[in-house]
């Protein structure tokens, strides 16, 4: 007895090997349909919200730009004769981020590339409980230094519906805050010398 065969697109299948394949794609939708609801995954708790930090700067060049004598422009090949050799390394800079006097997020943050000539980059995220909360984001241009070069305050309630995204880039300090909640944000600057 000779089990009947269906050709398609050139090769032929048998009914034991559509059923097998049919099975096959059965049990996969199965699992895949049950895994996309079971086991029940909870990021965070319902009285709990997310702070992001992300900072993205550009350092300041380490050094100043010297200017080359008419003996040294002799020397060079003509396609590489300039007038003034600057480096390219920039600084590194400290970021803190503090909540209610916390520290969430302290490094020195180096900026990227093969000379550390790059942006740096930083991104951090933190689930903490809604309510009031008082943030500092403390910022050191130079490291070594005792003293912060830049200081923000930022106070406001948190909820849980919303996240908090702070941002510190090269025009400064911003942060995101619920639209239906303006009254409740209040942040102050100020840059230490």
């Amino acid at each position: 007895m000779t089990s009947r065969s269906f050709r398609f697109q050139g090769n032929d299948f048998t009914i034991r090997q559509l059923f097998g394949q049919g099975l096959v794609f059965a049990v996969f939708m199965i699992c895949t349909g049950y895994l996309s609801f079971k086991p029940v995954y909870t990021v965070m708790q319902p009285d709990q919200t997310e702070i992001k930090l992300v900072v993205r700067r550009s350092g300041k060049l380490i050094g100043a730009c010297q200017p080359v004598s008419a003996a040294e422009l002799e020397q060079t090949p003509s396609n590489m004769r300039l007038p003034m050799i600057c480096p390219r390394e920039k600084s590194p800079i400290r970021v803190e981020l503090f909540d209610n006097g916390l520290a969430i997020f302290a490094e020195t943050l180096i900026p990227s590339g093969l000379h550390n000539d790059g942006v740096i980059t930083a991104y951090k995220s933190v689930i903490r409980d809604s309510g009031p909360a008082e943030f500092q984001l403390k910022i050191k241009a130079n490291p070594n230094s005792d003293s912060y070069s830049e200081t923000h305050d930022l106070s406001l309630v948190l909820s849980s519906e919303y996240s908090l995204v702070l941002y510190y880039d090269d025009t400064g300090f911003h942060y995101s805050a619920p639209a239906s909640q303006p009254n409740e944000v209040d942040a102050s600057k100020r840059q230490d010398s």
